[in-house]
């Protein structure tokens, strides 16, 4: 299902907030935080290493797979993910373009342990882990900006935390929602975001059941435009209400 926006008007003022306190996502403070890293670590993706094209569904690494490499996404939507006993696909993580990933396998020294998925055809900086392990250890710029990151990344999921413990169905459905489309201010607006019911719900924590529920109620009171394809958010003010 294509999720987006009716227009660009989509912005921080209909973030979600903490009492009385308006809180900007976390992905978004590492992006204006980060400095000069930022730029250089973008930098070392596209001067030292390779772009490549995946296929939707593609499969970028997979569980106990050694962490060779880190990425950069391009331009795509990437899903990180575990397979359960069962065979069922929980996903925990979606990654945006502008966003890296698969470096916190690199810092610990450990085998990946999760799936990284393609979500769509996607194009992703691949960079060799021994180059990002040399820049640790000599430019102090790109290991802040990878320590403001990896600290907001950490914050997010206490974010998360919260929502699936004290939050509504509808609410936490609207945070997932405005959190996708707030998180990557480097994003293109017009590309809309990839995500099934089934994906939905894992994020927030719900049966595919109570996500339909939610997201029918919502297209009866014109917050929303949806079908089984797309959902187009018509009323983002509203939407943000209920987060």
């Amino acid at each position: 299902m294509h999720i987006s926006f009716l227009n660009d008007e989509h912005t921080g003022d209909v973030s979600e907030s903490r009492g009385s306190k308006p809180y900007r996502s976390a992905f978004s403070y590492a992006s204006k935080h980060g400095g000069d890293g930022n730029k250089g670590l973008y930098d070392l993706f596209r001067c030292y290493g390779t772009l490549k094209t995946f296929n939707k569904q593609a499969m970028i690494f997979r569980k106990g797979d050694p962490a060779k490499n880190v990425y950069l996404i391009e331009k795509g939507l990437i899903k990180i993910c575990q397979m359960t006993y069962s065979g069922q696909d929980v996903t925990f993580f979606i990654r945006r373009s502008g966003e890296y990933f698969g470096m916190a396998e690199i810092i610990l020294q450990q085998s990946h342990p999760c799936y990284a998925q393609c979500l769509c055809e996607s194009r992703i900086w691949v960079l060799q882990s021994d180059v990002i392990k040399e820049k640790i250890k000599t430019d102090s710029a790109i290991t802040s900006a990878l320590l403001v990151t990896l600290t907001a990344r950490l914050m997010h999921e206490e974010q998360i935390v919260e929502q699936l413990v004290s939050k509504s169905v509808s609410a936490r459905v609207a945070w997932l929602i405005n959190q996708l489309y707030l998180q990557q201010p480097q994003r293109s607006k017009s590309d809309p975001i990839i995500l099934t019911h089934q994906e939905m719900s894992h994020l927030v924590g719900c049966s595919r059941q109570s996500l339909s529920e939610v997201l029918n109620e919502w297209r009866s009171r014109g917050i929303i435009r949806y079908d089984r394809k797309q959902m187009l958010v018509l009323k983002p003010n509203d939407l943000a209400q209920y987060s």
